[in-house]
């Protein structure tokens, strides 16, 4: 599983209208941030894309990708935050692709306020081609976005086991990147795959040691030189005195 994170401080969520919603946040969330609206009709819009995988995950790592999906986690406050208050549970809206929307009712508030809760999620969406989710709030409640999660089931190459991490990144709308992580086998990342186009690449365990070549170069070089500047300031600090130890007495007459 290969899996991003959109925080809901992320510039790739977009807030409509922005004077509708609010910064929040606590302890149990993701990087301690939410976003808060109670504005019916007000909006959150991300745009992902399904395949947009650099090419480590394509060419080293994932033989095939089986599927896309998307989740929606957020928090629910606790009864005490509308004790005195007419307001209502949330309702909310999610769409994909300008699809039926589907709905989520927060039935009660509890004694205690819950985080990491799911309001929605959406399998097996198609690859290779963008996709938008739409959250909108239906009522006038207090909704509470978290995060929202992307998901790329891959089905790791032969001869790739399923130990240790590496770091990798999903290319989003916008040219920047979220950092990610999927299970391999460090010692086999510069391994080609089946039909790799790219048999000639430069690997990881090459770009180390050219690394390394190029620092000892350097460092080398550098002694080298201090070596050099050293011995011609002795040479010519030997000349100085030499010449002042010969020097004729008469001359100074």
């Amino acid at each position: 599983m290969y899996s991003t994170i959109f925080d809901d401080s992320s510039p790739f969520i977009v807030y409509s209208p922005p004077d509708a919603w609010r910064s929040e946040g606590q302890e149990q969330e993701f990087n301690e941030t939410s976003s808060v609206c109670d504005t019916p009709g007000s909006a959150a819009t991300l745009t992902f894309y399904g395949t947009h995988l650099i090419f480590w995950l394509h060419k080293i790592i994932a033989k095939s990708l089986l599927g896309t999906s998307i989740t929606v986690v957020g928090t629910i406050g606790s009864v005490f935050n509308t004790l005195g208050l007419t307001v209502p549970a949330p309702m909310s809206l999610y769409s994909i692709d300008n699809g039926p929307p589907t709905a989520y009712q927060v039935n009660e508030f509890q004694n205690t306020t819950q985080f990491g809760v799911n309001f929605f999620q959406a399998t097996n969406l198609s690859l290779n081609t963008s996709h938008t989710l739409v959250v909108t709030l239906n009522n006038n409640g207090t909704f509470i976005l978290d995060y929202i999660q992307v998901d790329f089931n891959a089905s790791l190459a032969q001869g790739i086991s399923p130990t240790g991490n590496i770091s990798s990144s999903l290319a989003t709308s916008g040219g920047l990147s979220a950092s990610s992580s999927l299970p391999l086998n460090s010692s086999n990342s510069g391994l080609p795959l089946e039909g790799d186009d790219h048999p000639g690449r430069i690997t990881i365990p090459q770009v180390i040691g050219a690394t390394i070549g190029v620092v000892s170069f350097v460092a080398i070089l550098l002694v080298c030189i201090t070596y050099l500047v050293i011995r011609r300031r002795s040479i010519i600090r030997n000349r100085e005195t030499s010449a002042i130890q010969y020097l004729n007495p008469w001359q100074l007459m």
